[in-house]
Order: structure tokens, then C-alpha cells, then sequence
């Protein structure tokens, strides 16, 4: 798993690719928080169109996301999801935390 940042106007764009699950969830948090209290964006975008696979865990990183977001007073949003992942959240019920957006802008 990996986290590819890009910032666009005032928002920051977390490109998540690969395998979210409990070997990777942590880290991944952990960078997410860290860019976003750098940079200090209005909106964070988390991108999972390129996310092969996630488990459970994935809904922790959305949930402590949006928490962590919520506290900062930054909009967060998940765009670009399909297939067994969005089922995942789907089925959790993280589309009633978090809005889900399609952005045909990916990079």
C-alpha cells in the first residue's frame, strides 16, 4: 500500500494504491495525518480508484480520517470507489460518516 499526495488549489488528494489491510492500515494513517497537518487543506480527497483489495481495516483508516478531519474543521470526502471495497464501507454503513463523490479529475 501506498499513499501518492497531490495538492490542488486547497484541496489535498490522497491517491491510495494497492492492498489496504491490517499491515498497512497504521502507516498509512499515520502519513494521511501527517500530510494533512502540514499542508492544512480545506478538503481532503481520499482517492481509492486504485485500491485493489481492503479489508476491515480500511473502514478504521475512512472512520479516524474523517474524525481527524472533523477536528481540524476540514472537509473529507471518498472518491473514485467501486467494486468489493465500496461494498465494504457500503455495507458498514461509513456512506452515512463520509460522502461518497465521483471526480472524473483523478490524476
Amino acid at each position: 500500500m501506498s499513499a501518492q499526495f497531490k495538492i490542488e488549489n486547497s484541496t489535498l488528494r490522497v491517491l491510495l494504491c494497492g492492498e489496504i489491510d491490517h499491515h498497512t492500515a497504521r502507516s498509512l494513517c499515520e502519513s494521511i495525518d501527517l500530510k494533512t497537518t502540514s499542508v492544512k487543506p480545506q478538503t481532503v480527497l481520499l482517492d481509492f480508484s486504485r485500491v485493489s483489495f481492503m479489508d476491515s481495516s480500511g473502514l478504521a483508516v475512512v472512520a479516524g480520517r474523517k474524525r481527524f478531519c472533523d477536528k481540524l474543521g476540514i472537509k473529507i470526502y471518498i472518491v473514485n470507489i467501486s467494486g468489493y471495497p465500496e461494498k465494504i464501507l457500503r455495507m458498514s454503513g461509513a456512506d452515512r460518516l463520509i460522502e461518497f463523490k465521483e471526480d472524473k479529475n483523478e490524476n
